[in-house]
């Protein structure tokens, strides 16, 4: 009974955030990085948190200074969204909050034909544990790359597709709404 318990526990916690209330990160992410010949900014962060107590992670969005905040989810957008890890969460319940929020966003027709690309980067994920660092980068030149740690783990080269991945985030239907405002807040790009 105990793990029948801890395991909805995590599942909770995975789709919790899809209720998650956020506020200002306050960790050293710095104000400026340099992603290959991209200067980037950091635009907003926030800190996810399940129930609106225990905190799952805390995120933090950087993209080029000039970029309009109704334009961040465009392709020719290089952008680098990190979220480090305040609870270890297996690979599997990564996985399928990911899938709930697309599945929200996304009609059937788009999920279908992006499915294996989906699939691909799912692949990809790795259970994480408090501490750890996953990345996700789009270099418009590249296409989309998934790190954890700062390691490689993917490059999709199909800058489409990043717009639907961030979207989970940045998206009209995200995760989070007041999570994506903290990524995203009114004053952080030009209008």
């Amino acid at each position: 009974m105990t793990y029948q318990r801890n395991v909805i526990a995590i599942l909770c916690l995975a789709l919790g955030l899809l209720t998650t209330t956020s506020g200002r990160a306050s960790t050293g992410f710095p104000e400026r990085i340099q992603l290959e010949n991209h200067e980037l900014q950091r635009i907003g962060s926030g800190t996810a948190r399940y129930a609106g107590i225990i905190t799952v992670y805390q995120a933090v969005l950087y993209a080029p200074a000039s970029t309009a905040r109704g334009n961040i989810l465009d392709t020719d957008v290089p952008k680098r969204l990190e979220i480090v890890y305040s609870r270890s969460i297996e690979k599997a319940h990564l996985i399928e909050a990911a899938e709930h929020a697309l599945e929200r966003q996304q009609t059937p027709e788009i999920l279908d034909r992006w499915r294996s690309t989906i699939d691909e980067l799912h692949a990809a994920y790795q259970d994480v544990s408090a501490g750890d660092r996953f990345a996700l980068v789009l270099l418009p030149e590249k296409g989309l790359s998934l790190e954890l740690n700062g390691q490689g783990l993917l490059r999709i080269d199909k800058p489409d597709f990043a717009r639907i991945y961030f979207g989970i985030w940045l998206g009209e239907t995200p995760l989070s709404a007041s999570l994506r405002d903290d990524l995203l807040p009114t004053d952080c790009c030009q209008q």
